[in-house]
């Protein structure tokens, strides 16, 4: 009878994120419990997305709120409370994510007496540690995304939260009316009007997707490049069976990005897709010859 099994194919179109989380056990300085917090920044991301459609998906439901009480003249302001739930969960993973970006910094410079949080680290590159890297310090220079996060995090968590109102073209907005935070280099607004209001929930989570999304290629390519050690192959499952023994395979970066195959680390004794998978194939046939 034949065993069960699940077979995880071959990927090949990794984003850089996706790559340099995959090879971040090969980073040198050694990251302590790379697997850990590789685990740890891959759910970050993947909630992050979810909570982006979430946010975008509850602003169309607060049309529809906004709708009806204008229609009848009262209603309940449920999706309205709702949308700031999702609006502030999607900051907080992106204040989160970026906190295990800067860590990582941290860990590769070890001499460079570098802070933890992502905020102190990035104003220290503008400043100090400008010279350590050039090409990290332009990247947060253009980091305006992050001061806006950061200052609204912080108005909502340490002093008053913001509120959603309507603007007077009908879109959902945030509103902080004064800035509580009166630490230095606080920036005393997020958009030119002077309340630091938000004209619209929708464009400014779009806006602020796409500069992080850059923002997160740029890092991952960059220190991937500078901080990974190429020629370390990595293992990933490829086979589970219905006993939990699992077949490996491996590759190198290198071999990665040059597009070379993975080789067979297989721990079965007989592998039940030894006809159908390409690296045995290949490797019986280099046998015969």
């Amino acid at each position: 009878m034949e065993q069960n099994y699940t077979f995880f194919p071959e990927i090949n179109d990794y984003t850089n994120f996706e790559l340099f989380l995959k090879f971040l056990g090969t980073a040198e300085p050694e990251i302590p419990n790379a697997s850990n917090l590789r685990a740890s920044m891959e759910y970050k991301a993947k909630a992050l997305f979810i909570v982006y459609q979430e946010t975008l998906n509850q602003i169309k439901k607060c049309h529809i709120e906004y709708e009806e009480i204008e229609k009848r003249g009262y209603g309940s302001s449920i999706h309205n409370t709702i949308l700031k739930i999702e609006y502030m969960k999607y900051l907080n993973y992106i204040y989160s994510l970026c906190e295990n970006l800067s860590y990582l910094v941290k860990k590769w410079n070890p001499e460079a007496k570098l802070k933890k949080g992502f905020n102190e680290q990035k104003m220290q590159y503008l400043t100090s540690k400008k010279t350590i890297d050039e090409f990290y310090s332009n990247l947060l220079e253009k980091a305006y995304w992050y001061d806006e996060i950061h200052l609204i995090r912080t108005e909502a968590t340490h002093y008053l939260n913001g509120f959603i109102f309507i603007s007077h073209s009908k879109e959902p907005g945030y509103l902080i009316k004064k800035i509580y935070n009166q630490r230095k280099a606080t920036p005393t607004k997020i958009t030119i009007d002077e309340q630091v209001i938000m004209e619209s929930i929708e464009d400014n989570i779009k806006k602020i997707n796409e500069d992080f999304n850059l923002f997160l290629d740029n890092y991952s390519k960059h220190f991937r490049e500078l901080k990974f050690n190429k020629e370390i192959p990595v293992s990933e499952i490829c086979l589970l069976t219905s006993e939990r023994i699992e077949g490996y395979r491996s590759i190198a970066l290198n071999d990665y990005i040059n597009k070379k195959p993975r080789k067979c680390k297989e721990t079965l004794p007989n592998c039940p897709r030894k006809l159908k998978c390409n690296l045995l194939k290949r490797s019986i046939e280099r046998e015969e010859i």
